[in-house]
């Protein structure tokens, strides 16, 4: 947040960036009150006043499909300005991406009954924030895309003590590159690796690297992450608009 302050400061000193005044409050960003929580000082920011709101991988982190569903219609009727965007950023569960393992093994789908987990709320970000604009009569355009997570393969023996909590710290030792490929596994996730290894369900820690170890053995070591950028824009906008990002986003998918 620091260095965050002081190169939007340096860039409001050199001209690049046209903020004359501005704040952001701590607060729920789902609760449909936004603009409270933006403005100059102790003043609330006025309706329809922001030309660009920027929202990437937020919607992971909704407690219900209720919030996302205020998230937008927030945006749109208080924030967005006549001629104003709306950009997100977020996963999408395309089979087998890092979403899809997240949202399957990270919920832990209800399997484990004292699991410390909490279920996911949306696991399909991108489709849910379509749905949403579709129900809104929201105009909304998408473009996707994908990256590579990358890892070594390792051997059985590496394996076997991804499969083991309590030898993590071995490993961490002995065999750093390894540890970092544990690392990201554990980040798919997001579980407690030892709440993880106890469950023995079809979502607990041995049939995730069964799964996941498959595809990154067909897969030369590659998880794919399957993005969407999606951008959606206020009902009243003028009849081009549309036609504009339309063409934006077009131009960006072929660069």
């Amino acid at each position: 947040m620091a260095n965050c302050s002081r190169f939007s400061r340096a860039a409001q000193a050199a001209g690049t960036l046209k903020l004359v005044d501005w704040s952001a409050r701590a607060g729920d960003s789902f609760a449909g009150h936004l603009l409270d929580l933006l403005g100059s000082h102790n003043a609330p920011a006025r309706p329809h006043d922001f030309q660009i709101v920027f929202a990437s991988h937020v919607l992971y982190h909704c407690e219900t499909p209720g919030s996302a569903e205020r998230l937008i219609d927030d945006v749109t009727r208080n924030v967005l300005a006549d001629d104003g965007i709306c950009i997100l950023y977020h996963l999408a569960k395309a089979p087998r991406s890092f979403q899809d393992f997240r949202a399957r093994y990270g919920s832990n789908s209800a399997a484990a009954a004292h699991s410390n987990t909490p279920a996911v709320a949306i696991d399909d970000p991108p489709a849910k924030v379509a749905e949403v604009c579709a129900t809104q009569g929201v105009p909304c355009l998408r473009m996707d895309f994908t990256a590579d997570l990358r890892f070594a393969i390792p051997d059985e023996k590496i394996w076997n003590y991804f499969r083991a909590p309590e030898k993590y710290a071995e490993l961490c030792t002995n065999n750093p590159v390894a540890a970092e490929d544990l690392k990201r596994l554990m980040f798919i996730t997001q579980r407690a690796p030892t709440e993880f290894a106890s469950d023995p369900s079809p979502t607990g820690l041995n049939a995730y690297l069964d799964e996941i170890g498959g595809v990154l053995k067909r897969n030369t070591g590659i998880v794919k992450l399957a993005e969407s950028m999606q951008v959606f824009y206020r009902p009243g906008a003028p009849s081009d608009f549309g036609k504009r990002i339309a063409a934006a986003l077009s131009s960006i998918g072929q660069a």
